[in-house]
């Protein structure tokens, strides 16, 4: 079960299993659960990194990098606020152009930049006014943070990524 903020309770579909060892897109997770993946672009636009951010790019000093942030469904669901955070310099005119395809696929057809996970932290949150009314909640209902950045071939960071899941929507398996 699970409940839309003024709507009422709901029946909950089956949790989304992921394994975050593995590099697979949002897209690609939802399809191979038979499912029906969407995703939403709510904003792009160029910004300068704090101190913090920039340290994720391992960067000291000055750092240009586009801000994007999607909302992903599952059937008609909205279950993730996603914050791309991609280094500008690598990506100068991703504001320019179509977001329509799966982040990953669009930074390698576009850039020829395959990216990995270098690292991923997982914890629970409490959302804030802003996700918890993008994800159809209440402000302050639990719900899971992931970051992961991604770098390219070299091992330069080029994308830092903040997730905010529906609690209810997602659970992590990891298999050796």
């Amino acid at each position: 079960m699970f409940r839309k903020d003024r709507s009422g309770w709901f029946v909950s579909f089956p949790r989304i299993t992921y394994d975050p060892t593995h590099h697979i897109n949002f897209a690609r997770i939802v399809e191979l659960h038979g499912r029906m993946p969407r995703w939403e672009l709510i904003g792009i636009g160029r910004v300068r990194a704090g101190p913090r951010l920039a340290s994720f790019f391992e960067h000291r000093g000055d750092l240009d990098v586009f801000r994007m942030t999607t909302l992903c469904s599952i059937d008609d669901r909205r279950v993730a606020l996603q914050e791309y955070f991609l280094d500008a310099e690598v990506f100068p005119d991703l504001d320019q152009i179509s977001h329509e395809a799966p982040l990953t696929d669009t930074l390698r057809k576009h850039y020829g930049v395959q990216t990995e996970q270098r690292r991923i932290t997982i914890r629970p949150t409490r959302l804030n006014e802003w996700q918890a009314h993008a994800l159809g909640l209440t402000p302050s209902a639990p719900g899971l943070f992931i970051r992961r950045l991604k770098v390219e071939r070299s091992g330069r960071v080029v994308e830092v990524d903040n997730e905010f899941w529906r609690h209810d929507i997602i659970e992590f398996s990891i298999e050796k």
